[in-house]
C-alpha cells in the first residue's frame, strides 16, 4: 500500500493483453509501484453506477407516458345529467393508455406516479343555464371542474388539473360534462379543440 503522501503525480500505463496495469510514478521515493486489475474495477464500476443509469432510464420511459384524444363527431348531453364523454380518435398515445373500441372515454394510468391531465369542450349555442366540465378519476372523485355561464354564442371551456396528479397502475380518467339549459345540448366538434382530453405523467 503506498501512502498518499509519498506520491504526487501518478502515471497510468496498459502493459498489452496482461489485466494487471501499472500506475507507476516518476516521484514515488521508496520505489512502490500500484497494480489495479482492471476487470475487478470496471466489474465495481459497473455494480455502482449501472442501477443509476438504469433508474434515470427508466425515469425517463416512464416521463414520455402520454396520450391525448378526441371525438370526430357531436355528442348529445342531457339537461342536468352528468354525462362521460366518449372518445373514438388518438392523436397520440403509448403504453395503451387509451382504447378507440372499448372503454373510449378512460384515459388509463400506465404506471404508478403523478399526472397532469386537462380537457376542452364546445357547446352549443344556448342563453339558458350553465355549462360545467370536470375530470374525474375512477368515475367517483373530481379532481379539476369548470364552470361558464351560458351565452348568445358557443361556449368554450378548458380544465386542468391544478398540479400533478398521484394515480396508482391502473388507475383511469374520465372527462365529465353537465348543463341546465333545460332541453339536450350539443357537446360540438372543432377541429384541434373539441372535446379533446389529455394525460401525461411528469413523474
Amino acid at each position: 500500500m503506498i501512502s498518499a503522501s509519498t506520491v504526487s503525480t501518478i502515471t497510468l500505463t496498459y502493459s498489452g493483453d496482461n489485466p494487471w496495469t501499472v500506475f507507476d510514478s516518476s516521484n514515488l521515493a521508496t520505489g512502490h509501484t500500484l497494480q489495479v486489475n482492471w476487470n475487478d474495477l470496471a466489474s465495481q464500476l459497473n455494480n455502482i453506477y449501472r442501477p443509476l443509469l438504469n433508474s434515470a432510464v427508466n425515469e425517463i420511459s416512464n416521463m414520455q407516458n402520454m396520450c391525448k384524444v378526441y371525438n370526430n363527431a357531436d355528442q348529445i348531453v342531457s339537461s342536468s345529467a352528468n354525462t362521460v364523454l366518449s372518445f373514438n380518435s388518438e392523436r397520440y398515445g403509448t403504453s395503451n393508455m387509451h382504447s378507440t373500441a372499448t372503454n373510449t372515454s378512460k384515459i388509463y394510468a400506465p404506471g404508478t406516479g403523478y399526472y397532469d391531465i386537462g380537457g376542452n369542450v364546445s357547446f352549443a349555442a344556448n342563453t339558458d343555464g350553465r355549462r360545467s366540465l370536470g375530470i374525474k378519476i375512477g368515475g367517483s372523485v373530481y379532481v379539476a371542474y369548470q364552470q361558464a355561464p351560458a351565452t348568445t354564442d358557443i361556449s368554450y371551456i378548458n380544465v386542468h388539473t391544478p398540479g400533478p396528479i398521484f394515480l396508482n397502475s391502473g388507475d383511469y380518467a374520465e372527462l365529465y360534462v353537465y348543463q341546465t339549459c333545460g332541453t339536450s345540448l350539443t357537446c360540438v366538434y372543432a377541429e384541434q379543440y373539441s372535446p379533446e382530453f389529455a394525460m401525461k405523467r411528469v413523474y
